[in-house]
């Protein structure tokens, strides 16, 4: 059996797990060794980032406490990466199990321009309305006011053709539908969820026209390494960084207030099915903008989230210079087909790699290899 099987189950075991708070059961303690927000309704573990947050947040004003958190935190997460190294970001995290899905979704959704640029102005109209129309606020009949002014406008940018017709109408019923349903089941949440997707619907489209111009270059395309030069790896490292400086100087957790994930995985829920507890940040509308921002990553780059912005994945890596469990290189073997190269999902030099930091040993290239020149080992003994 192909390592993608016991992977894909292992990832749908570990989400289970994840979420098993929702049939009732408490709060473990532990910490889970991958990126998952413990706001989620349904989370039993602590997240990472979190932890390190809030022990630099009391700090000040109590520090051993704050340092027995950082130990904690440290030493599970060593110990974990000391067997296994960075191999939960490719075999448990939910959120990369996400963008493992995503994977299959990367190439075949392509959306004309035109389409991008209706979106956009959508976006923008829905959000610039709110200094208009102060009904907006709380997504009722201000919204369709607004998604009909923006669908007109789109219609006469694209001359009225078929695809105007097809999009505008479907736009247009889903924003009806929406709206009656708020209106009928007046929910703090849902009203909210209305108006932040459309800061989600803008800034995916900034970005989708954007990317779009990219790839008509021609640096673009005659740019055809299977992988990266590591300095926008760099990204998640200064993330990381920031997070205990930021904490222990505003006295505040910064990241959790705008992480995506944390929105994605609790401040959607909560917004849906709790919304007696949501309390208002002034930071929500930005949340949700990377939540756009996410998904159009994910879609547009394979495991754009782990490679450039996952801090949990910062905060992991090293230890694969350590752990036990390795994907070890037999050159003797090895016919430089490239086809290791091909389906890794961090894009790193599987030939050079000899216990990269970016590789999350999802064992992908094991697979693709059919010279027998990688293998999954513990301890210098062959996995597989």
């Amino acid at each position: 059996m192909r390592l993608r099987s016991y992977r894909l189950l292992a990832q749908v075991i570990f989400l289970f797990l994840s979420i098993i708070g929702i049939f009732g059961i408490g709060a473990t303690g532990l910490i889970f060794p991958f990126f998952f927000c413990n706001a989620s309704p349904g989370a039993v573990c602590v997240c990472p980032i979190w932890a390190l947050e809030h022990a630099f947040v009391i700090m000040q004003l109590d520090f051993k406490t704050a340092l027995a958190m950082l130990l904690y935190l440290f030493g599970f997460l060593g110990a974990v990466g000391f067997f296994v190294g960075r191999s939960f970001c490719g075999w448990a995290c939910p959120i990369g199990f996400i963008q493992d899905i995503a994977k299959h979704f990367k190439g075949k959704i392509n959306p004309p321009l035109n389409l991008l640029l209706g979106i956009f102005i959508i976006g923008w109209l829905m959000f610039g309305s709110i200094f208009i129309v102060p009904n907006m606020a709380t997504g009722y009949i201000g919204t369709v006011g607004v998604a009909v002014v923006a669908l007109s406008l789109y219609g006469l940018l694209t001359k009225l053709d078929n695809l105007f017709i097809s999009s505008s109408v479907l736009f247009l019923i889903i924003i009806s539908m929406g709206l009656i349903y708020i209106y009928l089941w007046d929910q703090i949440g849902l009203r909210e969820i209305g108006f932040y997707f459309a800061l989600v619907l803008l800034s995916v489209s900034v970005l989708s026209i954007s990317i779009r111009y990219i790839q008509s270059t021609e640096y673009f395309r005659n740019k055809t390494k299977y992988y990266h030069h590591k300095k926008w790896y760099l990204i998640k490292y200064l993330i990381l960084i920031l997070i205990p400086i930021t904490s222990y100087i505003f006295l505040d957790k910064w990241f959790t207030n705008i992480d995506p994930i944390g929105g994605l995985t609790a401040g959607v829920p909560v917004l849906m099915y709790e919304s007696d507890k949501w309390n208002v940040s002034n930071l929500l509308w930005l949340k949700f903008i990377l939540i756009g921002l996410f998904f159009w990553l994910i879609l547009f780059t394979y495991r754009g989230f782990c490679r450039y912005i996952c801090p949990v994945g910062a905060l992991m890596a090293p230890t694969n210079k350590i752990s036990l469990l390795n994907i070890k290189y037999y050159p003797e073997n090895c016919t430089k087909c490239n086809k290791c190269n091909k389906s890794c999902p961090m894009k790193i030099n599987v030939l050079k790699m000899d216990r990269d930091m970016e590789c999350i040993r999802c064992g992908r290239c094991i697979d693709a290899c059919k010279d027998n020149a990688l293998h999954m080992v513990m301890l210098n003994k062959t996995i597989r």
